[in-house]
C-alpha cells in the first residue's frame, strides 16, 4: 500500500561568504567551498557579485562544462558531494548556507 514519508528537519546550519579566485588570473584554481558530507541536507548559494562556475570536483569547476551562475542568482542544491567554485573573468563573491540533517 501507500507509504507516508516525513522529511526530517535540519538540525544545524552554517553560513559563510567566499571571495572566489578569478579564472582570468594566470594560475588561479577553483576554491573548495564544502567537503563531502553524508549529513548535509542541502546547500543554498547566493551569487553576490560577479559570475561563477561551480562543480563537484576541482577539475569540473575549472572545466568548460561547469555550471555557470550570474550575479544575483540564488540556487539550492541537494548533494553530499564536495563543492568547488571559481569566478569568471573578475572578482566574485558567493554566500553559502549549508544545512545538516537531524541525527
Amino acid at each position: 500500500g501507500p507509504v507516508r514519508t516525513v522529511e526530517l528537519p535540519a538540525k544545524s546550519s552554517g553560513m559563510r561568504v567566499y571571495d572566489l579566485p578569478s579564472d582570468a588570473v594566470a594560475g588561479a584554481e577553483p576554491l573548495r567551498l564544502l567537503g563531502k558530507d553524508p549529513r548535509r541536507k542541502s546547500v543554498l548559494f547566493k551569487v553576490r557579485t560577479g559570475d561563477i562556475k561551480i562543480g563537484v570536483t576541482k577539475n569540473e569547476a575549472a572545466g568548460a562544462y561547469a555550471a555557470e551562475f550570474e550575479a544575483g542568482d540564488l540556487f539550492p542544491l541537494v548533494t553530499t558531494d564536495e563543492i568547488w567554485a571559481i569566478g569568471l573573468a573578475g572578482v566574485a563573491r558567493l554566500t553559502v548556507v549549508n544545512q545538516a540533517w537531524a541525527d
